[in-house]
């Protein structure tokens, strides 16, 4: 691995797609992804200045805010160690954990400033800590308590330029804290290569999910809501492979596609062809197809950024050679006849499918991107996960509230306004949304995936869901 996965992934985007294209909202701020990858250097290149390495861990206390994303991805840069905080914790969980840790600074928002001046003494260990007395972007007014440094200051102050320090699969990630329920909270280290298995293993599960390539005499494009949903969903994988079929001579064709990252899960092939106008992706290779593409990959991150290169012009004139020189080399490969072949450099025009159906537009949010609204606060694992795992391999924004408590009327707002598509909740918040009066007034037939955890869904509850959000759960 060459450098933090997460990191690497913000800075392709950062490089590669329109200067307008937007990384987060966060009410009504929006953040480009030129605008995140600068924050997360200049971060990073203050917490260097204060000393912090490759290796060493570093705490930090926000809520889900842009500041929480750019903190732990500076220090991700760093090749150190992320320890996000619970923001619930009372004086003696804070101290034990900033200690337990072995933490090298401590990040924090101003609400917790009375907190951290009555436990410093405790913690001689600690290098340096900072404190967000203002907003994203703005210096607040004063000065911070002394011995305490002000966060935007510091960050305006340091470098915008880019962080190359390499990690290998084995180093750690991150650093995420127990409930302790049991006792006292314990850390849990999961390394890069935790993550990466992972994902491997959802992208598994989400293939798993796929009429199997037996269904290829279907004609439908899906059998039922559930599964058309699913295919929907793969609009962003198979983006490039959907492109080939407005070309007439391959409308009825079969393409297999084939990705070999080394990993311990391999997805399995996926075979498409053309039904009702629209691409359907089964699971399965079947005797006989019309091209096959094989990609071979070191890294899982390699095939997410062949996919965003070609975003823009710039990013076209990068991926020729790269594309090149994988031919060369074997990790390419295309199989099927001359005529086939030939076909995908010939013009593609009067194709005889055309482009699936675009989702609702909206002046930022690009034409076929997903929004995702982690709702869960980020200090827990499945939320902090879930935005990672969106991060790496999505192509679209991260959804924010404002409100630090969890608000149904500012949620049901940025689902309509954003078009947000990914939706995370435990079950109290679905609850609580769907208690709620005024949910009928929103349009939320942009989301197109549901997600719930941390405990079971109520059956009731579920049936409740359906006639608002017809998706997939």
């Amino acid at each position: 691995m060459r450098i933090s996965p997460f990191y690497e992934s913000v800075e392709v985007r950062a490089k590669y797609y329109p200067p307008s294209t937007v990384a987060q909202v966060f009410g009504d701020l929006e953040i480009t992804w030129k605008e995140f990858y600068g924050r997360i250097n200049r971060v990073g290149n203050a917490l260097r200045t204060l000393g912090l390495g490759k290796g060493d861990k570093c705490a930090f206390l926000f809520h889900n805010s842009p500041e929480f994303l750019e903190i732990n991805l500076a220090i991700q840069a760093l090749g150190a160690v992320p320890v996000p905080v619970n923001y619930r914790y009372v004086k003696s969980e804070l101290q034990y954990v900033l200690d337990n840790s072995d933490a090298k600074g401590f990040l924090f928002e101003a609400d917790y400033l009375p907190m951290v001046e009555e436990i410093r003494s405790e913690l001689p260990r600690l290098g340096f800590y900072i404190v967000q007395r203002g907003s994203w972007g703005k210096k607040p007014g004063g000065s911070p308590p002394p011995g305490i440094l002000e966060y935007e200051e510091v960050v305006q102050a340091a470098s915008p330029r880019g962080i190359h320090t390499p990690v290998t699969p084995e180093d750690l990630a991150v650093i995420c804290y127990t409930g302790g329920t049991t006792g006292r909270s314990k850390g849990v280290m999961l390394s890069y290569h935790n993550f990466i298995a992972n994902q491997q293993q959802l992208s598994a599960l989400l293939f798993s999910l796929l009429p199997p390539v037996a269904d290829l005499g279907n004609d439908a494009f899906a059998k039922n809501e559930v599964e058309r949903k699913l295919q929907e969903s793969l609009g962003n994988v198979i983006g490039p492979f959907a492109r080939i079929f407005q070309n007439p001579e391959m409308a009825d064709k079969v393409i297999v596609f084939e990705l070999q990252l080394g990993g311990p899960i391999d997805p399995p092939p996926l075979s498409m062809a053309l039904r009702e106008g629209k691409v359907k992706v089964m699971s399965g290779k079947p005797d006989r197809y019309d091209l096959r593409f094989l990609l071979r990959l070191d890294d899982p991150q390699d095939f997410t950024n062949l996919t965003i290169y070609p975003a823009t012009p710039k990013g076209k004139l990068v991926l020729l050679p790269k594309l090149l020189m994988m031919f060369l080399s074997g990790r390419i490969k295309i199989q099927g006849s001359t005529q086939n072949i030939l076909a995908l450099f010939r013009r593609r025009s009067g194709g005889a499918a055309p482009p699936p159906p675009p989702r609702r537009k909206k002046p930022n949010g690009g034409k076929g991107s997903n929004r995702a609204m982690p709702l869960p606060p980020l200090f827990h694992l499945a939320s902090y996960a879930l935005w990672l795992t969106f991060l790496v391999h999505q192509k679209g924004a991260t959804v924010f509230p404002v409100n630090p408590s969890f608000d149904p009327e500012e949620v049901l707002t940025l689902i309509e306004r954003e078009n947000v598509t990914w939706v995370f909740m435990v079950p109290t918040m679905w609850k609580m949304i769907l208690d709620y009066p005024g949910i009928g007034k929103h349009d939320l037939g942009s989301v197109h995936v549901c997600l719930t955890g941390a405990a079971l869904l109520p059956t009731s509850t579920r049936r409740r869901c359906w006639p608002r959000f017809p998706t997939r759960w």
